[in-house]
């Protein structure tokens, strides 16, 4: 007998060999006690349910392709109802199937700005994705950004950069949310309050209609309270929505750090943590490099004025975007750089330890806002807040930066 166009049906603990049955209600017939779902395995090994003559049909076209008898399990209802693994239709999507998830190769940009731009050349440049969609509220400016990276292409690995809409992202593993009024010389982050949170308003509500799998990311300014925003207005998880944090300034800590003490910047472990601006907190009380505590490396180093050099440096890194700013009127380079390292963390399921900033519940006695502190960043975004220790001072600081942001917070949700 032609092994090709058999069924193997089971009955007891042994299997026979069937011809093919025409119809789905035959195939019923075939086994001694009643089913009405059966599954069998695809050419992938996938396991596929069916349970009507349309989907019994879709394994009919799929005989001539499978070279040995097919074995069909009759599933009970409670089996059917029990069932973890994912079951599909042949050739078509099923109700029971899962729906697709993300493209893990797929990020997303909305704001085509100097520091969305930017963000997308440095992830061009990484490898992690294969495709990358710009969103802004002028078309064309998107489709300029990516049409000038498209061309460097060559250059790089293979990459589809292009500019889209809103139903472009809703597969896409990262969002990421530059868009947003400029600081100006002279303009502290909280100032731009009041023009962003219109502006994300809008965004969360195209976010809200939509069903993102993926996580987004805030950039924008100020990150904090717009990252509150996206959390409350958004629709998705809290913990696949977070916020850039003090990612730059940490960084910016640990430059400064190294340049005072010439060592390389990636031996300094140090946090900024608080508000991504004028109250962030230096943390010293902990700062170390490579486990030595920060005040015996800097006399390791023929350092002794401490309290001098804790305050020249910390006034460097809260001052350095207004530096800049007054300079070149934006700071673009260093956030896409903690773009670039916050994506890597997600992608690749780093379980990184970054201060981005993320829902604090509790910590400190603090809760009802974001908050930057250290955080396991990994693919299913913020996992849990890491400890950090706080001399009295310190903690005294950080509940004034999340004090001074409840109020904006408050202030501008209850006045929209």
């Amino acid at each position: 007998m032609n092994s090709k166009g058999l069924f193997k049906i089971k009955e007891g603990d042994n299997y026979r060999l069937i011809s093919v049955p025409e119809t789905f209600e035959e195939l019923k017939t075939k086994f001694d006690t009643k089913f009405e779902s059966f599954s069998y395995k695809d050419l992938e090994g996938d396991d596929i349910i069916f349970s009507n003559e349309e989907e019994y049909s879709l394994l009919l076209d799929m005989i001539p392709e499978i070279k040995k008898p097919i074995k069909i399990t009759g599933i009970s209802e409670p089996l059917l109802k029990s069932k973890k693994t994912v079951l599909k239709a042949a050739g078509k999507p099923n109700e029971n199937q899962p729906r697709k998830e993300v493209n893990l190769r797929k990020v997303a940009m909305i704001g085509c700005g100097f520091v969305g731009s930017a963000s997308c050349f440095a992830l061009m440049q990484t490898g992690l994705f294969t495709e990358m969609v710009l969103i802004d509220v002028d078309h064309n400016k998107a489709e300029g950004e990516a049409l000038d990276m498209s061309h460097g292409l060559p250059f790089r690995k293979p990459m589809k950069i292009y500019a889209g809409t809103y139903d472009d992202i809703t597969d896409a593993a990262i969002i990421i949310v530059t868009a947003g009024a400029n600081q100006k010389p002279g303009e502290t982050r909280l100032d731009l309050v009041k023009k962003n949170v219109k502006i994300h308003r809008g965004i969360n509500a195209e976010f809200k209609k939509r069903d993102i799998k993926g996580i987004i990311l805030i950039v924008a300014n100020p990150v904090d309270i717009l990252t509150s925003v996206a959390q409350k207005l958004s629709g998705v998880p809290h913990e696949r929505v977070f916020g850039s944090g003090t990612v730059l300034d940490t960084a910016r800590f640990k430059y400064q750090l190294g340049e005072h003490l010439s060592v390389d910047s990636r031996s300094v472990h140090a946090f900024i943590i608080g508000e991504h601006g004028d109250s962030e907190i230096a943390v010293w009380s902990s700062a170390n490099v490579s486990g030595v505590n920060i005040h015996k490396f800097c006399e390791m180093r023929g350092h002794f004025a401490h309290d001098e050099a804790m305050i020249r440096i910390g006034d460097e890194v809260k001052n350095a975007a207004y530096k800049i700013i007054e300079k070149k009127h934006a700071t673009y380079y260093g956030i896409a750089m903690a773009v670039r390292r916050i994506c890597e963390c997600i992608i690749r399921d780093e379980k990184s330890i970054l201060s981005v900033s993320s829902p604090i519940n509790g910590e400190f006695g603090i809760t009802g806002v974001c908050l930057s502190m250290p955080a396991v960043v990994g693919a299913h975004g913020v996992e849990t807040l890491v400890p950090i220790s706080l001399d009295e001072k310190e903690k005294a600081k950080l509940i004034e930066s999340a004090n001074t942001l409840k109020k904006v917070l408050d202030s501008e949700l209850n006045n929209q």
